[in-house]
């Protein structure tokens, strides 16, 4: 019975804003500090800044799996393969989202570049193919990302990201379905090596603002400690951690929402020896 409310629920809500949900969840670090990405320069998961790929000097292939609320159906597996040439940081990355009677599936290519050493750009084109139901079969469209990545300073690094700028959607043989459209801009203060703060400002183009802050200590060099919260229509806090074994690296997060319960969000990454 669980089930079937949360799914009538978030499906109702979802198919009233946009049809798309990927291009609103986060990967295991970010989920960690309430969703905060945009200025994580080392950034390795899907759903990320590209402008973080231009500072990788090797290459990087990630996985995660991020459930919500505890529902099967509500799950997300993404994975993403990236490597640095002489001038540019190519890379692909896919994800699934969904069930059965109702699934999202995208697959993408993405590009950066530094141009100096204070500023990495990046751009990503994905094909989002959305299943609304057996009988209307699947729609899918081309979706655009931009990503800048500035460090002002030593101490503060500033991003920003641009998603489907274009604006594009699914259209069905009933009506026009929205994909999610956003834009994103954050900063982050590193404190000290072992401690850095960060701060998100997203505008969804068909929702309220999304505000996000978050905390990284490193308890040793290996492992993190996080914690944040995201506020909307509501506040909900998060918190994680990272672990780094020799060339894995290991992310743990867990959101939580008052009214339907727990989001918990896992990856791993594998850098490739040079």
């Amino acid at each position: 019975m669980r089930k079937i409310v949360l799914l009538l629920f978030l499906g109702a809500n979802m198919l009233a804003i946009r049809a798309s949900v990927l291009g609103a969840l986060d990967n295991p670090r970010s989920a960690a500090m309430g969703g905060s990405y945009v200025v994580f320069a080392n950034n390795v998961y899907a759903y990320a800044n590209q402008a973080s790929l231009g500072y990788s000097d090797r290459s990087v292939l990630s996985l995660s799996y991020q459930n919500r609320f505890l529902v099967q159906e509500l799950s997300l597996v993404s994975m993403r393969f990236s490597t640095p040439l002489q001038r540019l940081n190519v890379g692909i990355s896919s994800s699934f989202f969904g069930f059965s009677q109702y699934n999202e599936f995208s697959v993408g290519v993405h590009v950066s570049r530094v141009l100096s050493p204070s500023f990495s750009v990046g751009a990503q084109v994905d094909y989002v193919s959305v299943l609304l139901s057996p009988d209307e079969g699947s729609v899918g469209a081309f979706v655009p990302q931009l990503g800048m990545i500035m460090k002002a300073t030593p101490s503060i690094v500033l991003g920003v990201h641009l998603y489907n700028l274009t604006l594009s959607n699914l259209q069905t043989a009933y009506n026009t379905e929205y994909l999610h459209s956003s834009i994103t801009a954050g900063i982050e203060y590193v404190v000290d090596k072992n401690l850095l703060l960060v701060g998100q400002l997203s505008k969804p183009l068909r929702s309220d603002a999304i505000v996000s802050a978050g905390i990284e200590y490193a308890v040793v060099p290996d492992l993190q400690l996080r914690a944040g919260f995201r506020a909307q229509e509501q506040v909900e806090p998060s918190f994680g951690l990272g672990l780094k074994i020799d060339v894995l690296q290991f992310d743990l997060s867990m959101q939580y929402h008052s009214l339907l319960g727990v989001l918990i969000s896992s990856g791993v990454s594998y850098s490739f020896r040079k």
